[in-house]
């Protein structure tokens, strides 16, 4: 797995940018690249691109962005700023059901008991 990553990382991140190139607003092209920075341990780019998702216009993307900078903060192992923006997700219209299935960039945060508690289903 880390022989694939390290192959298709790179590879990723290329695509990723030339999608931006054609238009840098598309927040799951940022989405990807954060994810794909902060997987390669560029924390600093990483939280840049968190920055940009932050800037961009909300409207009709129902807690998208906001699920994307979740995944981000995840990934650089940011927990409490990842449940953070999972709520602010949640608020802004993103299913709880999405995150449930536990999206691998979540993986850093099972066993997180506040993240647990947060998609244990409601009763």
């Amino acid at each position: 797995e880390s022989l694939y990553l390290a192959v298709r990382l790179p590879e990723s991140l290329s695509a990723a940018q030339a999608i931006l190139r054609k238009n840098a607003t598309n927040f799951p092209a940022l989405g990807r690249l954060g994810i794909i920075h902060a997987d390669l341990g560029r924390s600093g780019e990483a939280r840049g691109v968190m920055e940009q998702l932050s800037r961009l216009p909300r409207k009709d993307e129902f807690g998208r962005i906001s699920l994307l900078r979740a995944r981000i903060a995840s990934r650089l192992g940011e927990k409490e700023q990842a449940l953070i923006l999972l709520r602010e997700a949640t608020d802004e219209g993103q299913p709880l059901s999405n995150m449930r299935h536990l999206d691998v960039a979540f993986e850093g945060l099972k066993g997180y008991a506040p993240f647990e508690e947060f998609i244990r289903p409601k009763q």
